[in-house]
C-alpha cells in the first residue's frame, strides 16, 4: 500500500489558509510532529498527543528544502517586523496581547528603537534545510493512539509539518544627532550593509569596503538575535561579518542544529467532529488598528526619551519630571491595553465573545485621554518649549551665565550686594493633562480629582506672545550684565513659576531688601519741548517719568560734535522745566531726556535741537529767526 505524505509546498502564501490548514511561525517554541496546538490562544499543548512516538517516527516523510534568504531594511514598525518574521494577522495580535512567548531570532520583534534620532539598520538571514511531514495515510480515522483528545477541548490543531533551518537578525544602531541625520545614515549605511549577501562560507566572495565605508560601519553597535548557540554575541559590525561567514556553519554538517521554523497544524475536527474548532478569527481591520494602536503608543514613548535627553529637560527639573510622568503613564496605559488584547482575544476565538468586544476596547482608547491626538498635542507642545527653552540657555551660555539652583549661598554671602536673576517663569506651571492621564489609570473610587478639573485642558504658555517678551527680557538681561561689572553684583538664571508673567521676567535680589523684586525698565521719556532760547541757555519742558525711574536728567550737546559726550542737567522731583545754561551763541544742540532705573539701566527720549541767539551788545540782541525741530 502506497502512502501519500501531505504537500505544503502548496499552501498558498505565509499569512493565509487553504482547506483549513494554517501555516504559522513557530517564533522560537519547540514544536514536534504530532503535538497539538491550540489556536485560540495560540498555545502548545504539551504531553498531549494523538499518537505514539513509535508511530509518529515511522509515518514521517523527510524532504531536503534548502533556500537561503538575506534582507537589509532600516524600518523599525511592527509591521515590517511581522512581515519580516512572517507573522500572519492573527499571530501578531496574539504576540501583541502577550500570548506567545518568543525566543531564539524571534526576539527581534521585540527589540524597538529608543529614540527617533536612533538610526537603525538591520540585516536579516534566514536558511531552510528541510521539511518533516506525516503521511496522510496516518491522519486517517481510527490510526488515533489516544482519541479521548477530542472530547477535552483542550486542541484545535496538530502539528503535521515542520519547515527546520535558522534565522538571525543583526541589529546595527547608531545615535543620530538629528532625525534629518538619522535618515542619511540609514540610507548610506544600507548601501554599505548590503555588500554582505557576497560574502560566502569560504568568505572568499567580493566584500570590499573602502575607509570611509569602514569607518561609517564600525560606528554603529551590533545586537544579535538568531537560532544559533553562539560563546558570545557580536557586539560590532567586524564581528557581525565575522560571524555571518560561520552561520551556514553552524548549522552542522547535516543540518542537526536547525530549529523550526514554520509548522503545518491540520485542524483537529477533520478528523472528529467531536473536536474543538477555532469558531472565529478577528478582521484584518480591528488587527490593523490594534497594531496601530500599540505602535503609537511605543512612537509616544520614543518622543518622551528624546525629550528627556536633550539640554532642557536636563537643566529644567520640572521639565523633566513631566515628561517623565507622561513616559511612566504611557507604558502602563499600554501594557493595560495589551492585557486587554490578550484576554479577549481567545474569548471571542472559542465564540464566546463577538467582535465587538474587541471593537469596545478600541472605541474606549479613542475616547480617553492616552489617544494619539491628544498624546501628540501634549508632546509637540513640549517639543517646542525644549527647543525654546534651549535656545535661551544656549543664548545665556554665552552672556556667561547659567542656571543656579544655589540661590540661597548667594543670598548669604556677604560679598555679594546685589543678584540679578533671569527667571523662566512657565517652566514648572502645573499641568493638568497629567493629573488626568494618572487619575484615568487608578480605579474609579481612588480618584480625587473634582469632574470638572477632568476635562480641563492645558494652557499653553509658550504663546508668541510670550516667546517675544522672553526675547525681550533676555535682551535687557543682557544689557545689565554689561552696565554692571562690578564683582558684588552677580548674574544668574533660574526658573520659578510666576502665573502673572508667562515665559521669564528678571528678578533683582538687594542686600538692603528682604524682599526680591522684578526689574521694570523705565519707560521711554517724551521729547523735551524748548520753551525759551537765549544767545547762552536753551529752557526745556520735559515729561513727568515713570515710578521706574529713579534718577532723571536732561542730556545735551552741539550737534556738530556727535562724537562727544553728552552733557547733563539733573530733573528734580516735580520739576517740570530745566535750563541749561553756559552754552555759546549761534550754535544749534541737541537735547534729549534720559530716565536711569535700577542698575544704571538708562532710556532715552527722542532727540531735539535748537539754536543759540547771537550776542550783540551787553544786555542787547538780534533775533534771527529760531529754527526748532527734532530729529527722530
Amino acid at each position: 500500500m502506497n502512502q501519500s505524505t501531505l504537500t505544503v509546498q502548496g499552501l498558498r502564501g505565509d499569512t493565509g489558509k487553504t482547506a483549513d490548514i494554517i501555516k504559522t511561525a513557530t517564533l522560537g517554541r519547540p514544536f514536534q510532529l504530532g503535538m497539538l496546538y491550540d489556536c485560540r490562544n495560540d498555545a502548545l499543548i504539551p504531553g498531549e498527543t494523538l499518537w505514539d512516538l513509535v508511530d509518529l517516527q515511522n509515518n514521517t516523510s523527510v524532504q531536503q528544502q534548502h533556500n537561503t534568504e538575506f534582507n537589509v531594511t532600516t524600518s523599525d514598525s511592527i509591521e515590517e517586523k511581522s512581515h519580516s518574521l512572517q507573522l500572519s494577522g492573527s499571530l501578531k495580535l496574539s504576540l501583541l496581547g502577550g500570548l506567545v512567548d518568543v525566543a531564539g531570532s524571534a526576539k527581534y520583534f521585540q527589540d524597538t528603537k529608543k529614540s527617533h534620532k536612533q538610526a537603525r539598520v538591520t540585516l536579516q538571514y534566514r536558511t531552510t534545510t528541510k521539511c518533516e511531514t506525516l503521511t496522510m495515510d496516518h491522519l486517517a480515522r481510527g490510526k488515533m493512539s489516544h482519541p479521548k483528545v477530542f472530547e477535552d477541548d483542550i486542541a484545535t490543531h496538530v502539528v503535521t509539518a515542520i519547515l527546520y533551518g535558522a534565522g538571525a537578525y543583526f541589529v546595527f544602531d547608531r545615535e543620530a544627532s538629528s532625525e534629518d541625520d538619522r535618515k542619511q545614515v540609514e540610507g548610506e549605511t544600507n548601501f554599505t550593509f548590503n555588500k554582505l549577501k557576497y560574502v560566502t562560507v569560504d568568505g572568499e566572495a567580493s566584500f570590499n569596503m573602502n575607509d570611509e565605508e569602514k569607518a561609517a560601519a564600525e560606528k554603529f553597535s551590533c545586537t544579535f538575535h538568531g537560532d544559533f548557540q553562539l560563546k558570545t554575541n557580536p557586539t560590532s559590525f567586524s564581528d557581525a561579518v565575522s560571524l555571518y561567514k560561520n552561520l551556514p556553519r553552524m548549522l552542522g554538517e547535516n543540518g542537526e542544529h536547525a530549529v523550526p521554523l514554520k509548522v503545518w497544524l491540520h485542524p483537529l475536527v477533520k478528523l472528529d467532529s467531536r473536536a474543538a474548532k477555532l469558531q472565529r478569527d478577528i478582521s484584518n481591520s480591528l488587527i490593523t488598528y490594534s497594531s496601530d494602536t500599540i505602535e503609537s503608543l511605543t512612537m509616544t514613548e520614543m518622543r518622551c526619551s528624546d525629550i528627556l535627553k536633550d539640554t532642557a529637560a536636563a537643566t529644567f527639573p520640572a521639565m523633566g519630571k513631566k515628561v517623565q510622568t507622561l513616559m511612566q503613564r504611557c507604558h502602563q496605559y499600554k501594557l493595560n491595553f495589551m492585557q486587554k488584547l490578550g484576554s479577549v482575544l481567545p474569548s471571542i476565538r472559542r465564540g464566546v465573545k463577538e467582535e465587538s468586544a474587541l471593537e469596545d476596547i478600541l472605541k474606549a482608547h479613542t475616547q480617553s485621554p492616552f489617544n494619539s491626538n491628544e498624546l501628540d498635542q501634549w508632546l509637540t507642545c513640549k517639543e517646542k518649549e525644549s527647543d525654546t527653552l534651549k535656545s535661551f540657555l544656549k543664548q545665556l551660555k554665552k552672556l556667561g551665565v547659567k542656571m543656579d539652583d544655589n540661590l540661597d549661598d548667594l543670598l548669604s554671602d556677604l560679598e555679594v550686594k546685589t543678584i540679578v536673576c533671569f527667571s523662566f517663569t512657565s517652566v514648572d506651571q502645573p499641568d493638568c493633562f497629567l493629573v488626568k492621564l494618572s487619575d484615568f489609570l487608578k480605579p474609579p473610587g481612588m480618584v480625587a480629582t473634582p469632574a470638572s478639573d477632568l476635562h480641563a485642558r492645558n494652557t499653553e504658555w509658550l504663546s508668541n506672545d510670550a516667546r517675544l517678551m522672553m526675547k525681550r527680557q533676555l535682551q535687557l538681561f543682557g544689557e545689565l550684565k554689561e552696565l554692571n561689572k562690578r564683582d558684588d553684583t552677580k548674574f544668574i538664571a533660574a526658573s520659578k513659576y510666576e502665573e502673572s508673567h508667562p515665559g521669564a521676567w528678571i528678578i533683582i535680589y538687594e542686600e538692603d531688601c528682604s524682599d526680591a523684586v522684578p526689574f521694570v525698565p523705565p519707560s521711554k521719556p517724551a521729547t523735551p519741548t524748548i520753551t525759551g532760547v537765549t544767545h547762552d541757555n536753551l529752557t526745556v519742558k520735559v515729561s513727568e517719568p515713570d515710578s521706574a525711574t529713579v534718577d532723571y536728567r536732561v542730556e545735551y550737546r552741539k550737534k556738530q560734535e556727535q562724537e562727544t559726550e553728552w552733557a547733563s542737567h539733573p530733573v528734580q522731583k516735580n520739576q517740570e522745566a530745566v535750563t541749561m545754561s553756559g552754552l555759546k551763541p549761534e550754535t544749534e544742540y541737541e537735547i534729549r531726556a534720559t530716565a536711569v532705573g535700577k542698575l544704571g539701566y538708562a532710556v532715552s527720549s527722542d532727540v531735539c535741537s535748537a539754536v543759540t541767539l547771537t550776542a550783540v551788545l551787553p544786555g542787547k540782541y538780534l533775533l534771527p529767526p529760531v529754527y526748532l525741530y527734532h530729529v527722530g
